[in-house]
């Protein structure tokens, strides 16, 4: 089980799981994830700084052999990935308590709607 951090608007009750550690989605489809989390500036900014190395590694004539471009050009390529996966769920709890949402409690549970019902049945009892 993992630990879902809830969190709840009040100025409309709603609620949002945000699983503590790291986010497999974050890594392997960043930008519907950041789309799909409502985080859209940074969907854009993300979409701006992959355009172009995307480009880069579509160049047919591109020297991957040259260390000063080629291998930093794969490092931060596949750093940017990572990095979401390590703290996308983080940068998302940043991005809800920006947004006015508060943290309620932390528990563990299988899944984000399983720790939200958890969290309603403990409240209403």
């Amino acid at each position: 089980m993992k630990d879902f951090e809830i969190y709840r608007r009040d100025k409309h009750p709603r609620y949002r799981a945000v699983k503590k550690g790291f986010s497999w989605p974050g890594l392997l489809i960043t930008g519907m994830w950041l789309i799909s989390k409502r985080m859209y500036l940074l969907a854009v900014l993300y979409s701006l700084f992959m355009f172009p190395m995307n480009l880069i590694s579509a160049e047919p004539h591109f020297d991957y052999s040259d260390f000063a471009f080629g291998y930093l050009y794969l490092i931060g390529f596949t750093l940017s990935f990572f990095c979401w996966g390590f703290f996308g769920n983080r940068i998302w709890a940043w991005h809800l308590r920006r947004k006015g949402y508060q943290m309620v409690a932390v528990l563990p549970s299988r899944s984000a709607s399983s720790a939200i019902g958890l969290h309603l049945d403990t409240i209403t009892e």
